[in-house]
């Protein structure tokens, strides 16, 4: 059986704000049902330029999902590993994050007796160790994966992949593998490129769907095109 090929689209924004209404409307696009049935952690994949704002993501779609009231517990070290427990449409759900751009020894679940040298660890038993325990409800944000700091690869795709790029060409060439759009003289850069400095905010954002019945989800299209979102 072919595997299902992803649904890849790119939009660019102009300030921080843009960027929160994004990550609050996808968060809108996960009803409980699909979470619940989906049976096992949502991902959503995070990567992109050094200091782009990255993290408004998982953060602003977690406060979405549970709200403050919904909380019950709150584990792991911030910024570097975060699980957030709670209770959504009467079912147990977690929302985790972890940075794999970091060495293994500053994440809660590092122990230095029992797991040996963080510089042995590949990307995937990082993110093992991180998931273990998590509810099958819930999503799991994996940022930095594709950092070229860490070793190995992740096994399973993510559900969807998030590129945010900063304006920024001489960062982006030194930690970046790729430049996805900024520096290439692309004309959606140059149409965009006075808004962007006046806010100082100016993002190119690419948005990978791997998972099939997201690829057809009504509220996700209308999101893509409410924010001007372009297929590749």
């Amino acid at each position: 059986m072919q595997a299902n090929l992803p649904k890849t689209y790119k939009t660019l924004t102009i300030s921080r704000q843009d960027l929160i209404d994004f990550s609050e409307r996808l968060a809108a696009c996960l009803p409980p049902d699909f979470l619940k049935n989906l049976g096992r952690p949502l991902r959503i994949a995070v990567n992109g330029s050094l200091q782009s704002g990255k993290k408004i993501i998982p953060d602003f779609m977690r406060d979405t999902l549970l709200s403050a009231d919904a909380i019950n517990g709150r584990t792991g070290n911030v910024n570097y590993d975060e699980k957030v427990s709670g209770r959504l449409a009467d079912q147990d759900i977690d929302i985790s994050y972890i940075d794999l751009a970091w060495d293994q020894y500053v994440f809660s679940f590092y122990d230095p007796d029992a797991h040996g040298a963080p510089c042995t660890w590949s990307n995937q038993k990082t993110l093992d160790s991180h998931l273990q325990g998590h509810s099958e409800m819930g999503v799991a944000f994996i940022q930095n994966a594709d950092s070229r700091r860490v070793l190995g690869h992740i096994n399973a795709a993510p559900d969807i992949s998030i590129w945010v790029e900063k304006d920024d060409y001489r960062q982006n060439q030194r930690f970046l593998k790729s430049q996805k759009c900024f520096g290439l003289g692309q004309k959606l850069a140059e149409n965009f490129s006075k808004a962007s400095i006046d806010e100082g905010w100016g993002r190119y954002i690419e948005v990978e769907l791997h998972n099939p019945e997201l690829q057809e989800s009504v509220p996700v299209q209308k999101l893509l095109k409410d924010f001007k979102f372009e297929q590749k």
